[in-house]
């Protein structure tokens, strides 16, 4: 499918995904006006123009354009002295590369939670004046205690909030920058730990602001429900350390929280230790997707010359994942997707496609899925009302696959076409001049 660039598009015969839940539909048509959806209906309830400019789908099937809301595309440029735990950031593809390589894979919306600010905020601006080719980018500041997570990884950019001054001094920043969310470390093994009170001040200034708060908590002691009870909008990372409690579990349907577990970086050590000799990553969409420069660093021979100093937990943690996103699913807890991209194993926009994997793998179904990656995320980013489902009136950010993800959710690797505001992108061409 060629690049179009007519005012009106009309997509008709494929079978239409909408991100809403609602049952698939056949023989769907789509009507694109500019960069925003005109009509979604059944192919038999409009009569098509004879000089209508038509593209043929029928075989085919449409979902929304993805979103990543966990993700460091910028998190590259932003280290100072190099410190061996962020050694394997020099492996991962640089910005350029990196948005690319989102737009071929379908995610059409990405989070930075945590990287270079300077580079973020001007690469946001150039995708919205289109002098960059990328996904939307929505942009959190990394917020974190004394000396806490971040810093371990020589990340310039991390926020530390000590006291009450530097709270509001950061926050004034946040605000003036005109940040999308914030990010928040709670993460009482590093560092000098918040306090109860300094949570609840930090919570209190965030929400006067009208920011939403996306929470770094994958230990237990961290899932109190007086923690819950402050009301972050999602919480990142799924417990590691043990399992969730009933109190915790039903606390994340009472206050309508979003989970984004990150199940596949957290589990993908253990997996692959499993098979210590088998080369991951060596199928069609990685290799279409990733850069060969990247993916040598997981040849077994390779990637296990710089030791797992977590070695002896990764069975243990991975258990201990799969088996709290099976709860928070049995109780009916709200999910999004978050890939962590670029930490060992995820890569920038295929780390997508192996989150969703992983919660099919876990529990969820593959429309459920599929919904978290879509709907749900716009909805816990504030950004519903015009992404996350293919409806009247959103932008038309929308993917065109050549087999079923609701009979096998790694249908979703088939890509035939990317729409991303209304501009019909081939995934090949978008990757050939990534390289």
């Amino acid at each position: 499918m060629e690049p179009h660039t007519h005012q009106e598009k009309t997509i008709i015969g494929a079978t239409l995904i909408d991100g809403t839940g609602r049952v698939a539909l056949k023989e769907a048509i789509i009507i694109i006006e500019g960069n925003r959806i005109k009509f979604v209906g059944k192919k038999d309830e409009l009569k098509i123009p004879r000089d209508a400019q038509v593209i043929e789908a029928s075989g085919k099937w449409i979902i929304p354009g993805l979103i990543d809301a966990h993700c460091h595309p910028f998190i590259t440029k932003a280290r100072g002295q190099m410190t061996p735990q962020a050694k394997f950031f020099e492996k991962a593809d640089r910005c350029e590369n990196a948005l690319k390589q989102y737009l071929a894979s379908g995610v059409t919306t990405i989070v930075d939670v945590g990287g270079d600010e300077e580079e973020a905020l001007t690469t946001r601006e150039a995708l919205k004046k289109g002098t960059k080719i990328g996904p939307r980018v929505l942009l959190a500041p990394m917020l974190t205690n004394k000396d806490g997570h971040g810093r371990e990884f020589g990340i310039l950019n991390v926020r530390m909030l000590d006291d009450p001054a530097s709270i509001k001094h950061h926050l004034d920043e946040v605000s003036q920058l005109n940040f999308d969310l914030v990010k928040l470390i709670i993460e009482p093994r590093i560092g000098i730990p918040f306090s109860y009170e300094q949570l609840k001040q930090i919570f209190e200034d965030v929400h006067k602001r009208g920011l939403r708060v996306m929470t770094h908590n994958e230990i237990l002691e961290t899932h109190a429900v007086s923690i819950l009870e402050l009301r972050p909008t999602a919480t990142s990372h799924v417990q590691v350390d043990g399992i969730l409690v009933e109190e915790m579990l039903e606390a994340y349907g009472n206050y309508s929280i979003y989970t984004i577990p990150t199940a596949f970086v957290l589990c993908f050590f253990g997996d692959y230790m499993e098979k210590p000799q088998k080369r991951v990553f060596d199928d069609n969409f990685h290799r279409r997707i990733v850069s060969a420069d990247v993916l040598k660093y997981y040849a077994p021979e390779v990637f296990w010359e710089t030791p797992d100093p977590l070695n002896n937990q990764r069975d243990m943690m991975r258990k201990n994942v799969r088996k709290n996103v099976q709860l928070l699913h049995e109780h009916h807890a709200l999910f999004g997707v978050g890939s962590d991209a670029p930490m060992p194993g995820v890569f920038y926009g295929a780390g997508v496609h192996d989150e969703m994997q992983e919660l099919v793998r876990c529990s969820l179904s593959p429309m459920e899925a599929l919904i978290a990656a879509t709907r749900n995320n716009a909805e816990l980013l504030g950004v519903l009302s015009d992404r996350g489902t293919i409806e009247v009136g959103k932008f038309a950010d929308m993917v065109i696959l050549s087999a079923d993800p609701l009979n096998d959710i790694t249908n979703t690797h088939q890509i035939q076409c990317v729409i991303e505001d209304g501009t019909f992108f081939d995934p090949d061409k978008l990757i050939q001049a990534s390289i």
